[in-house]
């Protein structure tokens, strides 16, 4: 459930929110944030780089414009996550510099300290707050930090809910049975079984001993002895997909003769994707998470993971991974 009162709390002793995001799960749960905080008569900036800088459907600034001065002291800075984790850090510092109040959002359950931690000297800056989608999460965090040895880590952490997440629960009851009905007509789906594939991007280093290519090959492999179940494939792209390489990746490794599917579009709401399918796969991407709270079966595929790729997963998409 979406805390909203202790968010509201804590975002009244400021003058201004300011808001920064640049990947696609920060900008899911930074938007939630900012029509939150507006509609509680807050006043929000809302800054975007990268993916979110041409995807944002909120208006907003280039993030160099946010002013780190002696006004600054009186507003609140909140950080999406985003793997640039050097750019979080250096947001931290300049935030300290003049005191202003700074808030890092949790959207996933890994990178605990990556984010605030320095690439050069390895040492760390906490903000003042920190936002955990749940218990989970924050205890994993602790369980991290005591790993290390740290004892000096001073930050107030708040269970709020995984914004993007419970948004999207609290508003499932609201989709019309026309918007279900119309996406299948979209993908002329007429088979017994829908499955429903959510992609990570590539991870061409191998750096966690599995990769698309791998876990696609697997996801093949299991379709093809379904085939008597009159399955249907859906294939949703990680919004930071390169689609060239997955076609490459593709071409080599799926016979769509044999298992067809369709690359659905990015616009497709990913609530409904998971609703009128009747079981979701994926790799690590929080669309597992939510198709399981949708109550829908999932796997988790991450085949030849390695003890690096375990910490790219986390406990609620785990008792579902399919490793050979």
């Amino acid at each position: 459930m979406l805390q909203r009162q202790k968010i509201i709390d804590i975002f009244k002793q400021y003058k201004t929110a300011h808001l920064y995001c640049a990947d696609p799960g920060a900008y899911a749960v930074l938007s939630v944030l900012y029509h939150l905080l507006k509609a509680h008569g807050i006043e929000v900036c809302f800054y975007c780089d990268g993916w979110a800088a041409t995807h944002s459907e909120i208006t907003f600034s280039d993030p160099c414009q946010i002013k780190f001065d002696i006004i600054a002291m009186q507003d609140i800075l909140v950080l999406g996550s985003q793997l640039d984790f050097g750019l979080t850090y250096g947001y931290l510092q300049k935030s300290l510099t003049v005191s202003m109040a700074t808030v890092f959002i949790f959207d996933h359950w890994k990178n605990y300290l990556e984010h605030f931690t320095d690439n050069l000297s390895q040492s760390i800056l906490m903000p003042n707050y920190v936002f955990f989608p749940d218990q989970l999460c924050q205890d994993e965090f602790e369980e991290r930090v005591r790993g290390l040895g740290l004892t000096k880590i001073c930050f107030e952490a708040v269970i709020t809910g995984h914004l993007a997440i419970e948004h999207k629960m609290e508003h499932l009851s609201e989709i019309p049975e026309t918007a279900l009905r119309q996406l299948k007509e979209k993908y002329k789906i007429d088979a017994q079984k829908l499955v429903l594939i959510l992609l990570d991007p590539e991870n061409t280093q191998e750096s966690f001993g599995f990769t698309l290519e791998k876990n696609l090959t697997a996801m093949y492999e299991q379709l093809s002895c379904l085939l008597d179940e009159q399955i249907m494939v859906l294939i949703k792209p990680h919004p930071r997909q390169d689609l060239r390489l997955f076609s490459k990746i593709m071409s080599k490794v799926w016979n769509d003769t044999n298992v067809p599917y369709h690359l659905v579009d990015e616009t497709d709401p990913l609530e409904i994707l998971i609703l009128i399918s009747q079981e979701v796969w994926g790799i690590t991407t929080m669309g597992l998470v939510l198709a399981k709270r949708m109550g829908k079966p999932i796997k988790s595929f991450q085949i030849c993971r390695n003890a690096f790729g375990a910490l790219q997963s986390n406990s609620h998409i785990e008792p579902h991974v399919v490793l050979e």
